[in-house]
């Protein structure tokens, strides 16, 4: 666990422990299920830094909202 003098509440979130994930992710679907489209819920977490990093692990946006769609198209992801 990481250590920090910020105000609590607040959210950290390991780039490192992302990326293990998101492999893991990838080679289970791909194992398992073969044909899949892995996607990030933005309205999960829609920090543009967040969003951009899943994008160039090769993840597609899952959007609900207008907002949404303008903020990946913003940040660059690809249609689906």
């Amino acid at each position: 666990m990481l250590h920090t003098n910020l105000p609590t509440p607040y959210y950290q979130i390991s780039e490192e422990a992302l990326d293990r994930e998101i492999a893991l992710l990838k080679h289970a679907m791909s194992t398992h299920w073969g044909h899949f489209i892995p996607s990030y819920s933005v309205k999960t977490n829609s920090l543009p830094w967040l969003l951009n990093h899943v994008k160039e692990r090769g993840l597609y946006a899952e959007i609900v909202s207008e907002e949404e769609y303008d903020l990946v198209k913003r940040i660059g992801f690809p249609e689906a």
